[in-house]
């Protein structure tokens, strides 16, 4: 855990002045935007589950049907796209659980920061949407 905080902490310290706000809701109309399109869409599905592990074994989130061992996370986020591709602003699916809302948050932080977001053309920021989704079962 101290590993991936240190990791999320040197993050934020790099990337603090152009980082994208970002914030958890579950009161967000996924379906009415486009899907975000990206250069790359590479997953370290690894890395996200030994997290979620690491989150749900401290005690920290008590979700139904979620342990260390099994789980299964798959939740839209939305990011506002300018039109050159940078990200102004994160939304992520809320899981109940300030941990893996983290987790989810940072990861979509980090396609900002790598460039992944593809230019979009348009005249202003644009809200697009996407998913993750990953899951660790015994």
């Amino acid at each position: 855990m101290f590993r991936t905080a240190s990791i999320f902490i040197a993050f934020l310290a790099t990337a603090a002045s152009a980082a994208p706000t970002v914030e958890a809701t579950d009161r967000t109309r996924w379906d009415g935007l486009p899907s975000v399109r990206m250069k790359t869409t590479g997953l370290d599905v690894n890395l996200l589950n030994d997290w979620a592990e690491k989150v749900l074994a401290s005690g920290e989130c008590n979700i139904p049907g979620m342990r260390p061992n099994r789980f299964d996370i798959d939740k839209p986020y939305a990011v506002l796209v300018e039109p050159s591709g940078n990200v102004q602003r994160i939304i992520v699916g809320e899981t109940g659980c300030a941990g893996l809302n983290s987790l989810l948050g940072t990861t979509v932080a980090q396609w900002a920061e790598e460039g992944r977001y593809r230019p979009t053309g348009a005249k202003e920021p644009r809200w697009y949407v996407g998913r993750i989704a990953f899951a660790r079962q015994p």
